[in-house]
């Protein structure tokens, strides 16, 4: 039976009975003692005697869109137990590195040495690498100027032994100069490790 507000007031009120308001298909609001069976799957809402409501009852979703909020509950699931794998694993990490610094070192200064002992191999890669490029600008100058001394000044092309040798020097040194960059670089990282160990280090000596 499905009334307007207008006749709120003058429905029957026993301690049983209920109220229902909803929206139908075409937009207007209803409210009934009984409520529809296809409306039951809408969005309604249950009132008491004054017209106040005070239940609300929300769409029921249909099987696709629960199936894709199943679908979306599974994917937030991964997501946190991928978010709890990778926290516990830099903790575990972050353990292994505390308990291998106190194992490993008896002292800040046994740190120190470790550390400038591994500077000292780097550098002595930088200098080698250093003096390689040196010796191959040397012998790239040489052969450059034979080249321009006794053809390019002529205008003569560079006979292709002479120019395949100035290309040959010109890559090693750029090769050279690549690596020397990544050994500069690993310097600089063993430097920045050294200080966090050093940091982390004396946090756990000073604890114990």
């Amino acid at each position: 039976m499905l009334i307007s507000i207008t006749f709120l007031a003058y429905l029957p009120n026993p301690a049983h009975s209920r109220l229902y308001k909803w929206v139908d298909e075409n937009g207007q609001v209803q409210f009934s003692d009984k409520l529809p069976p296809v409306e039951n799957r809408q969005k309604h809402y249950q009132l008491n005697k004054q017209g106040q409501v005070i239940e609300t009852y929300e769409r029921q979703k249909t099987h696709l869109e629960l199936q894709q909020q199943r679908e979306r509950d599974k994917k937030l699931k991964l997501q946190v137990e991928q978010e709890a794998a990778a926290a516990k694993k830099v903790f575990l990490l972050k353990q292994h590195r505390n308990r291998t610094l106190l194992l490993t070192f008896s002292s800040e200064h046994e740190l120190q040495q470790v550390h400038y002992n591994k500077l000292e191999v780097v550098d002595s890669v930088i200098l080698l690498l250093d003096k390689i490029i040196a010796q191959n600008q040397i012998k790239l100058a040489d052969l450059d100027s034979r080249a321009q001394q006794f053809f390019r000044s002529k205008g003569k092309p560079v006979p292709g032994g002479l120019a395949q040798k100035i290309e040959f020097y010109s890559r090693k040194i750029v090769t050279t100069g690549t690596h020397m960059n990544l050994k500069q670089d690993e310097r600089e990282k063993l430097n920045e490790r050294f200080q966090q160990d050093l940091l982390l280090y004396r946090q756990l000596t000073q604890t114990q």
